[in-house]
């Protein structure tokens, strides 16, 4: 009986043991349970974030796909300019050459009719000189008149007949008469004068007269 009773206490021991034990069993599951919960909670927390991160990072790649799509139009201009600008360098280059060539070839063409005026000018010039040796209205030197009046002068005038080349007259230069006359002196060669050309009448002998029929010659 002693046994008995000592079986029954000692397992209603363990079974306050056991029911201690289960309680403790019971309330780690509850708090497991809730770990898992907030466990749970927080890996949906982490879901949400990783989807929101996920979605801010497509929105700011397609962003930057836009900018940098744009960026690459952009360049693709900038490189069609460069290379338009190269093209209107290369246009310019060629004009300015083309241009240079043509001031070159205007410069020659105005020297040349700058020396074309110049020769005009002086050959202008000498007419002019020439025929400011023509003699005046009234001049009848060299006809058997002094200077240019009307009275005759006290030296004859002496018409030389045509030689040949054997004897060709040389040219002699009277003070008295103010000319050159074709005076013989001495038989030879031609004798040509040491200074300048200047026209002589072919009537009148004088220098500077240039007239080749002076019309005035048969009325004297």
């Amino acid at each position: 009986m002693y046994e008995l009773d000592h079986k029954v206490s000692t397992l209603g021991k363990e079974n306050s043991d056991l029911i201690e034990k289960l309680n403790v069993l019971e309330n780690d599951k509850s708090l497991l349970l809730h770990r898992l919960i907030l466990f749970e909670f927080e890996k949906s927390l982490v879901e949400h974030e990783k989807i929101v991160v996920h979605d801010k990072l497509v929105v700011e790649n397609s962003v930057l796909q836009c900018m940098l799509f744009e960026k690459d139009i952009e360049v693709q201009n900038l490189f069609e300019m460069v290379k338009s600008l190269e093209n209107n360098m290369v246009k310019q280059s060629e004009s300015f050459d083309a241009l240079q060539f043509e001031n070159i070839r205007l410069e020659h063409e105005l020297e040349l009719e700058k020396e074309k005026i110049q020769g005009l000018t002086i050959g202008a010039g000498k007419i002019d000189k020439m025929l400011n040796f023509e003699k005046l209205f009234g001049d009848k030197r060299g006809l058997g008149y002094i200077d240019e009046s009307s009275t005759p002068s006290s030296f004859e005038t002496i018409f030389v007949k045509d030689v040949s080349t054997q004897e060709a007259p040389k040219f002699v230069h009277d003070p008295n008469l103010g000319f050159d006359s074709m005076n013989i002196v001495s038989k030879g060669k031609l004798s040509l004068p040491q200074s300048n050309f200047v026209p002589t009448c072919d009537h009148c002998g004088v220098k500077g007269h240039i007239r080749p029929s002076w019309l005035y010659v048969g009325s004297i």
